[in-house]
């Protein structure tokens, strides 16, 4: 069976701006093979979010029924998978049968998913970012244009980042399947077998390219970013710069009374680095302020995790308030790691327009900074050397509420796992036993029990978190879990 699959940047945002061009790739690929029995178009790149034109009595989107109609001569399949509405729609012969999307569907004998990813072809939106609060797989929209995959082998049909068309004789594509590991530099297939290994190289293009066609998508220009002096910021505004341009991106760097010289001193120099305006804003006398103001209220009480969030409150503030009078959009800095277990503040560190690395590992940041710094130093290296702080409070460390960064991940990457694969079905052994076995699996040793035990309780007390965070570039290195809020989990 011959399939023709459309390969394009779906924007959504303007309704229907893409039918003309879809309908005469379309075209070109049904007069250029007459054996052709099927076009598959991009997901959601024929609807609008807000189109509202939808034909109740069969839940087809409207402007697939116009496109349906324009190629009615051909009497072909046309596909088109709507992550939007969940449906798989299938119009054939003035007919229109549906789909879920998250079951596998089978198109002229080929079976066919567009939800998972799970096997056979993936035909996935081009590079872009993909709306998905954290613990969800969101739409699941892999970074290569087209790919064709058997179990964990995979041929890379249409690199990412790349629009065009292709004809896949699905008779013939599967048995051309390489390993994983052969075509990795240009593209990341999620494998439930083992992790992946990161790619700095890989993932700082789609990073770079997300960030830029989100603002593109959007019509705006400028960025703002806090600079703490810390490693997740330092490579975020990176990021922000190579997207973007310098003269597009701002930092604010914000020192408390608990804030270090070198904190500062880090951040100016990594500005000055990437020559882009900056602004110091010590927040000292606005958090005075806030405490004289609550002084009664909190009268008795210990300074506490409180008055570090107020902190951090005050600097979300400051920095949303720059977005709305500059007309820019806040990078939020925040990884997947901090993500996870909590480790951030709603309405402070976590605010933002975008969740740049929000799919990356705190140890795969480090690994990103280092890449940024390959040719010359962007990234001051003390900011690479020196131990990770909120500072929040005096002699602060991440590691006093949080394991070493090289063990928690690896914690949170089997835990990720382990969830995919089981779901909410924990019928085998308490959910720790499985956490050590994978992680035993994966690299060779088991972590301590107490160690895996207090994660899943900072993972699962502050889940509530990641439902409130700023939408975040999906990568899909590891397998994310679709958790809903749990209780009475055995842990």
């Amino acid at each position: 069976m011959k399939a023709g699959f459309i390969i394009a940047e779906s924007k959504p945002y303007e309704l229907g701006n893409n039918i003309e061009k879809y309908i005469a790739e379309a075209k070109k690929l049904l007069e250029s093979d007459k054996e052709l029995e099927a076009i598959v178009l991009p997901p959601n790149a024929i609807e609008g979010f807000h189109s509202g034109k939808i034909d109740d009595s069969m839940q087809v989107p409207y402007y697939l029924k116009n496109f349906s109609t324009l190629l009615s001569g051909f009497r072909k399949h046309i596909v088109y998978p709507s992550t939007l509405m969940g449906k798989v729609f299938d119009v054939y012969a003035g007919k229109i049968e549906v789909f879920d999307i998250n079951e596998n569907y089978t198109l002229c004998n080929i079976k066919l998913n567009f939800a998972t990813g799970k096997h056979k072809i993936y035909n996935k939106e081009n590079g872009g970012v993909s709306i998905a609060p954290l613990g969800f797989d969101g739409e699941k929209y892999y970074t290569g244009g087209c790919l064709a995959s058997t179990a964990n082998k995979v041929k890379v049909l249409i690199n990412e980042f790349q629009e065009g068309s292709i004809i896949i004789d699905t008779d013939t594509v599967f048995k051309e399947c390489v390993t994983e590991a052969e075509d990795l530099a240009f593209v990341s297939v999620p494998s439930k077998k083992i992790p992946v290994e990161f790619n700095p190289a890989h993932t700082y293009k789609i990073l770079t390219e997300s960030v830029k066609k989100y603002f593109e998508h959007l019509g705006i220009k400028k960025a703002v970013v806090g600079l703490s002096g810390g490693i997740d910021s330092a490579v975020v505004a990176a990021i922000g710069v190579e997207a973007l341009g310098k003269e597009n991106v701002t930092g604010l760097l914000m020192p408390s009374e608990f804030s270090t010289e070198h904190s500062v001193t880090d951040a100016e120099q990594l500005a000055k680095n990437l020559g882009i305006e900056y602004h110091l804003l010590p927040i000292k006398n606005i958090f005075g302020t806030f405490n004289d103001t609550l002084k009664d209220v909190f009268a008795g009480k210990d300074f506490d995790v409180t008055e570090e969030n107020i902190q951090a409150r005050i600097r979300g503030t400051l920095v949303m308030s720059y977005a709305n009078k500059f007309n820019a959009m806040a990078l939020n800095t925040s990884n997947k790691s901090e993500l996870m277990v909590g480790y951030g503040t709603l309405y402070g560190d976590l605010v933002g327009s975008i969740g740049v690395i929000g799919d990356v590992f705190k140890t795969e940041v480090y690994k990103l900074a280092h890449y940024i710094n390959r040719e010359k130093e962007i990234i001051p290296e003390h900011i690479l050397i020196k131990a990770p702080s909120a500072e929040l409070r005096p002699g602060q460390k991440d590691q006093d509420a949080l394991p070493e960064y090289e063990v928690l991940d690896k914690i949170l990457i089997s835990f990720l796992y382990v969830m995919n694969e089981n779901g909410l079905i924990f019928n085998k052994a308490p959910l720790y036993e499985q956490i050590i076995e994978k992680h035993n699996k994966f690299y060779g040793y088991e972590p301590e029990p107490e160690t895996v035990k207090e994660t899943l309780k900072l993972i699962f007390r502050n889940f509530y978190k990641g439902k409130q965070v700023p939408p975040k570039i999906v990568l899909d290195n590891y397998p994310a879990a679709d958790l809903p809020l749990l209780f009475n989990i055995e842990i």
